[in-house]
């Protein structure tokens, strides 16, 4: 993160805003040297002086601070692969790590594997970069996209992407195992 922000100004404000979105009074995040390779971060807040650590804040909190800084990075890799993205995360934080998936993925390739609905539904808008894992047999699986075509009737009527996987609807590939 430091590096980030000393390479690049515009990612100190991308990283600030991007915070706002999931804590909407963060007023600053600041990396600090504090040895010759150690860090730490001070989580600044409006109507508070003094700063918060990361050993104060929650799990889920460090994680999206943690996705924030790999995902608004401005030196992505050619390919980002994300196992799972939304574990410890609050339920009201999908919407927000959703976007910022969308986002990386228009500089770079972005695979995620995820068995969140409540993740998934934030991808019903992407279907044709939405894939799923197919098996005629339970012992042999294929890697296939979802079809806009076959899943139309149920878009229609409301339903989407998480909530056919909640139902375990074949169409999507729903199963536990």
């Amino acid at each position: 993160m430091d590096n980030l922000y000393t390479q690049n100004l515009d990612f100190e404000e991308s990283l600030n805003l991007a915070m706002k979105s999931i804590l909407p009074k963060t007023r600053k995040i600041r990396p600090i040297r504090s040895g010759r390779l150690s860090l730490t971060v001070e989580w600044h807040f409006q109507d508070t002086n003094e700063p918060f650590f990361l050993n104060e804040m929650s799990d889920g909190t460090v994680r999206m601070l943690c996705w924030a800084t790999i995902l608004h990075s401005p030196v992505l890799p050619s390919l980002l692969v994300i196992d799972e993205p939304e574990l410890g995360l609050h339920v009201a934080w999908m919407p927000i790590l959703a976007e910022w998936i969308k986002q990386a993925a228009q500089k770079t390739q972005v695979i995620i594997t995820t068995h969140s609905p409540d993740l998934l539904d934030h991808f019903t808008d992407r279907l044709e970069n939405v894939s799923y894992f197919h098996s005629t047999d339970q012992n042999h699986f294929s890697i296939k996209p979802l079809s806009r075509e076959i899943l139309e009737p149920k878009l229609t009527q409301g339903w989407e992407l998480g909530d056919l996987y909640r139902v375990g609807d074949p169409i999507l590939g729903g199963w536990p195992w």
